[in-house]
């Protein structure tokens, strides 16, 4: 005998596969995280910022408002487009692209840092290039104005990294879209050739796993990296499950990185 879903029961599966469908989505969007600047930003700050499309100028905006992802470019890999960014006195600037999208804007993806110490605003105009091995996608970009710092060293006591903690200064967030350099010969990529990976046990021990999966191109290589962008181990990649020894290495974050002839891949791991 086929039995009856009650009114009630529907109601509550209703309920339930909302709540699963939200509580899903809202898990999926990736949370970023932001610098600090302990004095504040008053005129320690970005003033413009210019690249490609993105025309970005303060005006009245409160240098406290970080957010204009509503404003976006196109960037091609491997082709060097001129950006310029203005800020405050004693500023220098640091700009990332977060291409894994973790929420998080590490050493590799670091496209330009330096400081010029000067009492009045500064310009500084530079080229960013997306390395051939990036991915194609919509990814973050920020601009970091620091105080006293070139937004990247690590012995600055100022303050440094994307997410690091400031004297003076703020930030501002934007949109980048990358895309393949068409008719010079760099093929997209389909679904199975994508190479993803994973290190097992994370946090690590004194040896972990590394599983390297799809399609490897030449000059498969694993490098670890601290966080001050210091390469502390390199390892050919010759099978799917590379071992790697970590003995030597002290507790804390590193980066895992991927790199063969057509892609680039970073993880997070711990020891």
């Amino acid at each position: 005998m086929k039995r009856k879903t009650t009114p009630v029961k529907f109601y509550f599966i209703f309920i339930l596969s909302i709540s699963l469908f939200f509580g899903a989505s809202a898990n999926a969007q990736v949370t970023y995280c932001s610098p600090t600047f302990s004095s504040g930003c008053f005129s320690w700050n970005n003033q413009t910022i210019t690249l490609d499309s993105i025309n970005w100028t303060i005006g009245s905006t409160d240098c406290l408002v970080s957010d204009y992802t509503n404003m976006r470019t196109t960037l091609v890999k491997g082709v060097a487009m001129p950006m310029s960014v203005t800020n405050g006195s004693w500023c220098g600037v640091g700009v990332w692209i977060d291409f894994n999208a973790d929420g998080m804007f590490d050493s590799l993806e670091n496209m330009y840092h330096m400081y010029t110490a000067t009492s009045g605003t500064e310009t500084y105009s530079f080229n960013v290039t997306v390395p051939l091995t990036a991915p194609v996608g919509t990814f973050r970009m920020r601009v970091v104005a620091g105080w006293g710092s070139d937004c990247y060293g690590t012995t600055n006591t100022n303050g440094y990294g994307a997410c690091g903690a400031y004297t003076y200064g703020n930030f501002d967030d934007f949109t980048v879209r990358v895309k393949a350099a068409s008719g010079a010969g760099v093929a997209e990529l389909s679904n199975n050739d994508i190479i993803s990976i994973n290190a097992m046990p994370n946090p690590m021990d004194n040896y972990f796993i590394v599983n390297v999966n799809g399609k490897r191109a030449d000059n498969a290589l694993l490098t670890l990296t601290d966080i001050t962008g210091k390469k502390v181990l390199t390892k050919q990649v010759t099978t799917e499950r590379e071992a790697l020894d970590v003995t030597s290495l002290t507790k804390g974050l590193y980066f895992l990185t991927y790199t063969d002839a057509k892609q680039k891949k970073v993880i997070k791991v711990k020891k």
